[in-house]
């Protein structure tokens, strides 16, 4: 007898199979041929639970280290010197996933900056196309960050995946060309563009504008 379990299982092997064909085709410009590298898959509340970092070794590592430990310590809640921080009414935090290529701070950091504003919660990221894919849609978060080139993976083709599979989840693409991307990024179905050198602020306030429950309310 075949049982749904069985039949499901077959059919996300497929997906699988047709997400590696057709992303591991798209290989940024002047890269003809390359195939896709798998990266690490992270859920960030549980990796996070742990506490447990690589030991440092140069002093990038280590401003980075300090960075990422301080962010933690502060349990992403506002100052108590900032307006966010003042008493008063808030919209719930915007639910976010994030689907990063290798430039500039890893994900744990660039959660915690994010967390640290009060505004966002990183529900999970991944630097694997095909396993970020399947984690957004299990996780359903509102904002999907997606960077422009995710190993050797478009990521507009990446962000037209999403939005086939979360219509109602926003799309924001991390790009070194923001208003040169922002046209075929919004035909991929993102909803916004912001440069991948923008400050952990900008990168907050592009997720905030762009999560779809501020244009329903």
């Amino acid at each position: 007898m075949t049982t749904s379990s069985s039949v499901a299982d077959r059919a996300r092997g497929r997906r699988r199979t047709l997400l590696n064909t057709v992303l591991g085709t798209c290989a940024p410009a002047g890269r003809p041929g390359a195939r896709r590298v798998p990266g690490s898959r992270s859920v960030l509340p549980a990796d996070a639970a742990t506490g447990r970092r690589a030991a440092p070794t140069g002093p990038a590592d280590v401003a980075i280290a300090a960075l990422d430990g301080a962010l933690l310590r502060d349990g992403g809640q506002p100052s108590a010197g900032t307006p966010e921080g003042a008493a008063g009414p808030r919209a719930a935090p915007v639910r976010a996933f994030l689907l990063l290529g290798n430039l500039g701070p890893g994900p744990r950091v660039i959660a915690g900056a994010l967390g640290a504003t009060g505004r966002i919660v990183v529900a999970g990221a991944s630097s694997d196309p095909v396993t970020g894919i399947e984690d957004a849609a299990l996780l359903t978060p509102e904002v999907v960050v997606v960077d422009r080139f995710v190993g050797l993976t478009n990521g507009l083709a990446v962000a037209r995946h999403l939005h086939g599979d979360l219509p109602h989840a926003a799309i924001v693409v991390r790009t070194p060309w923001p208003d040169a991307d922002r046209h075929d990024a919004g035909r991929a179905g993102a909803a916004a563009t912001v440069d991948i050198a923008a400050t952990m602020d900008e990168l907050a306030a592009a997720i905030v504008a762009a999560d779809p429950r501020r244009a329903a309310a």
